[in-house]
């Protein structure tokens, strides 16, 4: 029997990480998005500078609001050993990143010796599609993945009273300094927690290599000034967002406004479940802190302080981060924004911290058995169907992936294209697409069902459409922006049959997708100008590009 219920045990751990490792080698393709033009260019500009110093030098280079030290490095690195980068591999790379962060909360699992099942709400809150933007997206996963692997990782370094693990701890933070915009906390709280400890000639030191990471960080910082500003909203707003943060593990849509169509985000659920679980660890943070440490010196290792270290650091990092986050993105969209797929891995990692501090608390009593039970019951469901709901933002990332290298290769000329590729040579199945592309259609058979503007986008419906499968993503139908000296390709998100408010135009088959898209042609993206809009569909490898009557005269940035 007790070999039985390991081995069901066993199983359940695995399924989301098999689930969700499967879905990454499947979706994931080795063309860059976004940020990964940045960070390649910059590399080409790297190879291109002479003397070891100005290299390293160049390393630190400011990104948007972060120090991406760590993403260039995996990147170099990559090139160094591979000879040419390949975005498939860099993603696996960064995806690692979250399998490690599960292994060190195992890790401190095992420090609380009880039965292996007490782990299973863990992998079901932190490994799913809900990161949906970053699982197949080079960049982001290196750097939204890593930074939390560095944090908790030191934090649970400075738990261990060797001084191996106190230098490791260093390179830890040092490195989450370097890795993401939040990295510099771990520093600061590493410092409080050292002194904490009675560990003041630790803390001295740690001080010092902080405040050198941190004039590094900052001594030539440009502040980013063009994203909108939290004032926009009020500080209710704010206070909504910081527990929407939080929660946002009960949200299981892939997308908020104004990229959800059909649905209403839970907005309201996520607050209470954030203010719950804030609430709860907050206290327990409070009483933990008021409590007098009981070593002025540690000559052993002992779970009686790991505990309030990891828990203490961890907490305080994630609260911290938070705050950060709220203040530096709401002015985006409010509380809601909060729910984008790129921060959720925030909510399923303070429901894990939380929750395994709450199994060192109660560890024991009669309760923890059937509080235990109430979570992994609530936890594994809301997982999967998230899961299920979130391969639309899978599908929709790699469709992204691939329009945004189109419009590149369309507008990028043949020389700039060259010096691009001499460190990455894409794969050529997209070539066709360009073949087709650059061949003037010979019809106007393309008809549209709505067209509609908004601030920032421009609608465009068709219910009768070749949408994509879950077998074949690329396939489906492109939005194309033909003008005088531009084009532009965007992929046509299909649409889910509960986004559709007519029944008529829902697949008979039961399908994923229904036979409609809906395109959010992006105005900050294009430039201005006049247009017209053509269809590119790929059916079964068989591509054909068609144009419609539709004019479209951009004549603002967005």
């Amino acid at each position: 029997m007790p070999i039985f219920r390991r081995t069901i045990t066993l199983v359940l751990l695995l399924i989301p990480v098999v689930f969700v490792g499967l879905v990454v080698l499947k979706y994931a393709i080795d063309l860059p998005y976004w940020d990964d033009y940045i960070v390649q260019n910059h590399l080409i500009s790297l190879k291109s500078d002479t003397g070891i110093f100005r290299k390293v030098g160049r390393l630190f280079d400011q990104h948007w609001e972060h120090r991406i030290v760590w993403t260039r490095i995996v990147f170099f690195l990559f090139y160094k050993l591979n000879g040419e980068l390949n975005y498939y591999g860099l993603t696996l790379i960064g995806v690692s990143g979250l399998f490690l962060l599960l292994g060190l909360l195992f890790a401190v699992f095992r420090k609380s010796a009880l039965p292996l099942h007490y782990f299973l709400p863990v992998p079901f809150w932190l490994i799913t599609l809900q990161s949906h933007e970053n699982l197949i997206w080079a960049m982001a996963s290196i750097q939204n993945f890593y930074i939390l692997l560095f944090a908790l990782g030191a934090f649970y370094l400075l738990a261990y009273p060797s001084r191996q693990a106190y230098a490791l701890a260093l390179v830890l933070a040092a490195m989450a300094c370097f890795t993401s915009g939040n990295g510099f906390l771990v520093f600061l709280i590493g410092t409080f927690l050292l002194v904490w400890q009675k560990l003041f000639r630790r803390a001295l030191g740690w001080l010092v290599v902080g405040l050198g990471c941190l004039l590094a960080f900052f001594l030539t910082y440009n502040r980013v000034t063009f994203f909108p500003s939290p004032y926009l909203y009020g500080f209710g707003e704010w206070f909504k967002a910081f527990f929407v943060f939080v929660g946002a593990f009960v949200d299981t849509y892939p997308y908020t406004k104004p990229l959800s169509i059909g649905y209403e985000n839970p907005v309201w659920l996520t607050i209470l479940v954030g203010a719950g679980v804030v609430g709860f660890a907050v206290w327990h943070l409070v009483v933990l802190l008021l409590q007098n440490f009981p070593f002025s010196r540690r000559p052993q290792f002992s779970p009686i302080w790991f505990w309030p270290v990891f828990f203490a650091g961890s907490l305080l990092f994630l609260l911290a981060t938070d705050a950060m986050t709220v203040y530096s993105r709401v002015g985006f969209g409010g509380a809601g924004y909060l729910l984008q797929g790129r921060y959720k891995v925030y909510s399923g990692l303070f429901f894990s911290i939380t929750y395994l501090y709450a199994l060192r608390l109660y560890s024991g009593k009669k309760a923890l058995r059937y509080s235990w039970l109430v979570l992994f019951l609530t936890a594994a469901p809301l997982s999967l169907y998230a899961d299920y709901q979130c391969l639309e933002g899978i599908i929709n990332q790699r469709r992204k992936t691939v329009a945004a290298y189109l419009t590149w290769r369309l507008q990028t000329p043949e020389k700039d294209r060259n010096h691009f590729e001499s460190v990455y040579h894409p794969t050529p199945f997209l070539d066709s697409y360009i073949r087709v592309l650059t061949t003037p259609p010979g019809d106007t058979a393309v008809r549209f069902d709505s067209l509609t503007e908004e601030p920032f986008f421009l609608n465009v419906i068709k219910t009768d459409a070749i949408n994509p499968s879950l077998q074949r993503p690329e396939e489906g139908s492109y939005i194309v922006l033909v003008g005088a000296d531009s084009n532009y390709v965007y992929a046509a998100r299909p649409l889910r049959p509960y986004s559709l408010p007519d029944s008529g135009a829902k697949s008979g088959k039961n399908d994923y997708f229904s036979s409609a898209f809906q395109a959010q042609v992006s105005k900050e993206l294009t430039r201005s100008g006049t247009y017209r809009l053509g269809v590119l569909v790929n059916r079964n490898d068989s591509l054909r590009f068609q144009m419609s009557p539709v004019v479209f005269q951009h004549t603002t940035p967005y």
